[in-house]
């Protein structure tokens, strides 16, 4: 059970982990992970629970910064004869979403050596060989996706790139013309109850396909998580057979992010941090102190910044972000960025720290239209 718990570590970290500005091997996903102990302190078993994986990087990265381990170590580690099966090239800059960081070095890591580790921890972990062809499948699959272009003739858009919907639709086991319709074409409900499918535009088909690759990484992610788990369970425990059962639990999480592009992800990950820094202050900070008072300890008063009005504005019922971009997704009609960014600026004008470039003209480090501001107990996040 212990070299298991250890080979799960490298697993999760090839498809979770990826280099950073900051780190090498960066953990892009959070995690909760329980382990159990016998009465002799050995592991006995565990459970993962992931979090919040940064699958917009799958598609986009920041300059510097590359994609998830994985898709490199499968490039440069695999051999010639995987490859071919995949229809896949040794080099990187071949493929849209790895392209950007195929030059970034990583100085404590070789690709190919850490594939080969891989391989084998995923062996040990107990995955057959057609699951760890299905995972490299999958792999392929968002590579080849990543090259495929739309183009339109002023009144339907067509997919350019031929071989990369026939290499899809192998490795998904699908027919080309599925692969054709579903990145195309949406099915949508009428009032009648009718189901219609419409053509997307241009713009919609590149969103639609960033998507699919995003969603299906997810999904491969915590499809890897959920097998890991199947094996490191605890089973069989009977406390009269076996003894006392001592369980630890290990909170691996993101730390607080400022980037110069931040998305939808680092809004979730600094609304983490701020509820972990307010769990912090009311265990520690408040209720402590209140102790030492009660029980006339002598002691230094700690003054402390209460961020519970940056918690609020993320997650108050009707008023905060959260409330307002749920909203928005079920107003009938078109909704943009712009429409979402309008009615946060009408709600939350007022909040002192909210901002955007139409409640602060002046400040030319934000566009209008385009950006707003959270000053975070942390620091400010555009």
């Amino acid at each position: 059970v212990k070299n298991v718990l250890l080979k799960s570590n490298c697993v999760l970290e090839a498809f979770g982990n990826a280099k950073t500005n900051r780190n090498d091997n960066s953990s892009r996903f959070g995690k909760y992970m329980d382990i159990n102990f016998n009465f002799n302190g050995d592991p006995t078993g565990g459970h993962i629970n992931n979090y919040l994986l940064e699958k917009s990087r799958v598609v986009q990265q920041q300059e510097g910064e590359r994609n998830f381990h994985s898709f490199y170590q499968l490039l440069r580690g695999g051999s010639d004869e995987l490859l071919k099966s995949l229809h896949l090239s040794k080099d990187p800059t071949d493929y849209t979403y790895t392209s950007p960081g195929a030059s970034v070095s990583t100085s404590s890591s070789d690709d190919r050596s850490c594939h080969r580790a891989v391989m084998g921890a995923l062996k040990v972990i107990g995955f057959s060989e057609e699951e760890v062809t299905s995972v490299y499948k999958i792999l392929s699959t968002i590579l080849h996706l990543g090259n495929l272009h739309f183009e339109t003739d002023g009144e339907s858009v067509q997919l350019v790139g031929g071989d990369s919907v026939r290499h899809i639709s192998e490795l998904t086991d699908t027919e080309p013309e599925s692969v054709n319709k579903a990145l195309l074409y949406r099915t949508v409900a009428t009032g009648g109850g009718e189901v219609i499918e419409k053509g997307h535009s241009e713009q919609e088909a590149s969103y639609g396909r960033d998507a699919f690759a995003k969603a299906l990484y997810e999904r491969l992610f915590a499809w890897i998580v959920g097998r890991i788990n199947s094996v490191i369970e605890v089973k069989n425990y009977n406390p009269a057979l076996h003894g006392k059962n001592t369980v630890i639990g290990v909170l691996d999480i993101y730390g607080f992010e400022i980037f110069d592009n931040n998305s939808f992800e680092q809004f979730c990950i600094n609304y983490c941090n701020e509820k972990l820094q307010q769990l912090f202050i009311e265990l520690i900070l408040r209720q402590e102190q209140e102790e030492y008072h009660r029980e006339g300890i002598t002691w230094q008063h700690i003054d402390y910044f209460n961020n519970q009005i940056i918690v609020d504005l993320v997650e108050q019922p009707h008023k905060g972000i959260i409330s307002i971009l749920d909203e928005a997704c079920l107003t009938a009609g078109k909704v943009t960025d712009t429409v979402c960014l309008d009615s946060m600026n009408h709600k939350l004008g007022q909040h002192p720290h909210y901002t955007s470039r139409k409640l602060n003209p002046t400040d030319k480090s934000m566009e209008f239209h385009r950006h707003f501001r959270i000053r975070h107990y942390a620091g400010d996040v555009t």
